[in-house]
């Protein structure tokens, strides 16, 4: 060997000598960061005593205060648990770290074959080459751009709401009657738009069943649930033997999914292939790849999928958002009536609002978004999973660790909402006030957040533009003032029942809806 071969083979020796030296470095040096604050640990179980049994935002925000951290953490037997406390943190890592926080965890009610079997559910996906082609296609389909389609069909929905409304108002005394009202007209919504089905009945058998499935999945994806998700070996356990209702649960819920999941998808490519379909988007997609050669078995999966993802995301938070935004105008009667003038200048008396005129409805648009900000519907939002070991602020975050970003607690950082528990539209006339981040961050933030808003926007106006919400009375007389306290242990808020009177603002406000039957 020559003298020049020779320190070539020295050079690169000590280059990979130093690489090395310096991995085990970065790795001692990560290791010997430590994990951000957390609750008392014990022995075996770790944190495990600490993790709360319901309303988890409101007991992580709680710890947050207690160990004067933004950013705290819970271990125990197979699992961590990460949780940001500041739009600003997650940000960082969701977004700007956005490849190593875009993975889910596999909760075991969920994901397991033998449960739910949901693994495929956008939603909750795996971080892959399938739902990045599921992306593409919403990326598409939802932009900003090609939901205008919709707004249409997004603007009929809403005056039936109003019609079903104006009928029955006297006879509503409490959020639930409103709420099924208007969990229909949100349901209706998604269908037509997804699949170009038609909710003509209150008692429709799709939005039935497929409003039973999610309920149960959102049971099935709250961690503390099922020990399940915390034990994944217990999945092992006979469904026959006593104290396994669970895994009973689960798996009727499963079989009720994959029929629903077929029926509706099987409805729209039949009346494509008969000419008769609506505009919407899975029928768009089975003439688009009947167009390219034929659908295989992988598309039509992931049509199914699409579709029912655009229910499954859409439906029930629009719904929710809804109901929230009723209870905001039940208790702040100045916010109703400010944007109930600024919708008789703009639109006036004559017509019912458009999304055409949503440009020029300044307070109703910061309206939504403080409805949104003030009660967020996924308090805690879907866990990122990280993806390999990092550091964020000196903290050690591992691999695998579940890291939830705290909405509830960013929409309560008085450094960005000053005030927060008070509902003031005009906080965001300011322009370096944000809206909450809502829909997500990264590559796992909502794609249809556009036709979300849209939906609420027309929802929110028209209503504001036709009816007056009020607070029920009591015998003496009094207010009956409601309650925003969550309603259930689930992975979506929906406030208490409460009781509240609706009318409309008028006999001419009365007509004009009249006008659209």
């Amino acid at each position: 060997m020559d003298h020049y071969s020779s320190l070539i083979l020295f050079a690169t020796s000590i280059a990979t000598a130093l690489f090395f030296v310096f991995k085990c470095l970065e790795l001692r040096r990560h290791a010997s960061r430590p994990f951000p604050p957390g609750p008392t640990s014990h022995l075996l179980i770790g944190n495990l005593l600490s993790l709360p049994k319901d309303h988890e935002h409101f007991a992580y925000e709680k710890m947050s205060k207690e160990l004067n951290s933004n950013i705290i953490s819970l271990k125990f037997p197979g699992t961590h648990i990460i949780v940001l406390h500041t739009a600003q943190a997650a940000t960082e890592l969701f977004e700007k770290r956005s490849a190593n926080y875009s993975d889910r965890t596999n909760f075991a009610m969920v994901y397991d074959k033998r449960l739910f079997d949901w693994s495929d559910f956008i939603v909750f996906e795996r971080y892959g080459e399938r739902l990045k082609r599921h992306r593409r296609v919403f990326n598409t389909q939802l932009s900003r751009n090609a939901i205008k389609s919709f707004h249409q069909s997004s603007e009929h929905h809403c005056r039936q709401l109003l019609q079903r409304l104006m009928s029955v108002y006297s006879m509503l005394t409490s959020s639930d009657q409103i709420h099924r009202e208007i969990h229909r007209t949100a349901a209706a919504g998604i269908l037509d738009m997804a699949y170009g089905y038609l909710v003509e009945e209150p008692d429709d058998l799709f939005v039935t069943n497929i409003k039973e499935i999610l309920a149960e999945f959102s049971q099935a994806a709250v961690p503390t649930n099922f020990l399940v998700n915390i034990f994944p070996i217990l999945a092992h356990v006979p469904a026959w033997i006593p104290g396994a209702g669970w895994k009973r649960f689960a798996q009727e819920a499963r079989r009720k999914k994959e029929k629903t999941m077929s029926d509706i998808y099987a409805w729209t490519r039949d009346d494509v292939e008969n000419k008769a379909a609506r505009p919407s988007i899975i029928g768009s997609l089975v003439q688009h790849y009947t167009a390219q050669g034929g659908i295989t078995s992988e598309t039509e999966a992931d049509m199914k999928q699409e579709g029912m993802a655009m229910f499954g995301a859409g439906a029930d938070t629009i719904a929710s958002s809804l109901q929230v935004f009723v209870l905001a105008m039940t208790m702040f009667p100045d916010a109703q009536n400010k944007a109930q003038e600024e919708l008789d200048r703009v639109v006036g008396l004559s017509r019912l609002p458009s999304l055409s005129d949503r440009h020029d409805l300044t307070y109703v648009e910061n309206l939504m978004h403080e409805v949104m900000r003030w009660q967020p519907i996924v308090s805690l939002g879907v866990p990122h999973t990280c993806s390999k070991d990092d550091t964020y602020r000196d903290y050690r975050i591992p691999k695998g660790a579940m890291v939830f970003g705290n909405l509830w607690a960013m929409t309560r950082d008085e450094n960005v909402y000053p005030n927060p528990e008070s509902f003031n539209p005009d906080r965001f006339l300011d322009p370096n006030t944000p809206p909450a981040p809502v829909f997500g961050w990264g590559r796992r933030k909502c794609p249809g957040s556009h036709y979300a808003q849209d939906f609420l926007f027309i929802c929110m106006a028209s209503m504001l533009a036709t009816f007056k919400f009020s607070m029920a009375k009591d015998e003496a007389g009094e207010n009956i003032i409601p309650s925003t306290d969550p309603a259930a242990k689930a992975t979506l808020y929906h406030p208490t029942t409460f009781a509240c009177r609706i009318a409309p603002r008028s006999e001419r406000h009365q007509k004009l809806v009249d006008l659209y039957i």
